[in-house]
């Protein structure tokens, strides 16, 4: 929905002024069928965006129109691998193929490549063995309520009420949420 707004870059620039967050911390992810309806206007728009420091991921690689052309003609900082993949990739020699498959073509076209759904010991092995750059999922982290997050001390709220509360004000040590495995 927010790929719509008629001036994105703006929008993105405004909220990162406001907040103070370093472009260079942001990663706005996306799916190719939000690109797809208008590729021109989406490869003017990411590379304004691109040029503000933002990073650009694509996500949910693998499902849907996913097509080379796109990772060749836009400008992707990464690529999210579908958990759909990681669900059956201990029990089908398909979908360890197309794991391979797209963590080589990551790696030839230098994007580094994230895999979603890990929740096995088994999943994270193959990952590690293949060289996957990035993984998440319930094996490495699960997702917290706000709240408890904020009486982390991980982040604070400004504004007066839950309502309001729309600006996160993240510390810099803390800012990724997700648990984000790297191999080394």
């Amino acid at each position: 929905m927010q790929f719509a707004h008629t001036d994105l870059p703006k929008l993105v620039m405004d909220v990162l002024r406001e907040t103070g967050l370093p472009p260079d911390r942001l990663e706005l992810e996306l799916t190719e069928s939000t690109i797809f309806a208008d590729k021109e206007r989406s490869l003017h728009m990411l590379r304004q965006i691109k040029e503000l420091g933002v990073s650009i991921a694509l996500d949910d690689f693998g499902t849907g129109y996913s097509s080379l052309d796109t990772l060749r003609a836009f400008p992707f900082d990464k690529i999210k691998l579908d958990r759909s993949f990681m669900s059956e990739v201990e029990s089908s020699p398909q979908a360890k193929a197309i794991i391979r498959a797209v963590l080589a073509l990551g790696k030839s076209l230098e994007i580094p490549v994230l895999a979603e759904g890990i929740e096995t010991h088994g999943q994270l092995a193959l990952l590690t063995t293949e060289g996957c750059d990035e993984a998440q999922g319930y094996l490495l982290g699960r997702p917290e309520p706000l709240q408890q997050i904020v009486t982390s001390g991980q982040l604070t709220l400004i504004g007066q009420n839950m309502a309001e509360q729309a600006v996160v004000v993240v510390r810099p040590e803390n800012i990724e949420m997700n648990l984000i495995a790297r191999s080394a």
